[in-house]
């Protein structure tokens, strides 16, 4: 079973673009889980306003900033999170009670503060 570690940097709003937080609150939603390996998590994450998906894979034995991996433009070129890896970390904090893996927050009490809830 994979344990998800969310690190309190993920949590900072000054690791995002505002752009990218306003849009991940709003595509969070349309989150799905496409499968769980011994050591992976595939999600898709769909735009229905831009009428895309994308893929988002964590990677469970990268350590952070690289164990996220986005197929879209933004991260390929700039190499930071994009706001599909932001909705799936909001999607994780919204749905993990009834999650078939444990997600673990580095920090509880930052999360309570952060803009993921």
């Amino acid at each position: 079973m994979i344990v998800l570690v969310i690190p309190e940097e993920l949590m900072l709003p000054r690791f995002f673009p505002v752009e990218s937080i306003i849009s991940s609150k709003r595509i969070w939603n349309n989150v799905k889980i496409d499968y769980i390996g011994s050591r992976h998590i595939g999600f898709t994450v769909e735009d229905k306003i831009s009428n895309t998906k994308h893929s988002v894979m964590y990677l469970s034995e990268k350590k952070f900033p690289y164990c996220w991996n986005c197929d879209c433009q933004w991260y390929s070129i700039r190499k930071s999170y994009c706001k599909h890896i932001l909705a799936v970390n909001i999607f994780l904090q919204k749905m993990k009670e009834i999650l078939p893996f444990e997600v673990k927050f580095v920090n509880e009490e930052l999360l309570k503060k952060s803009f993921l809830i």
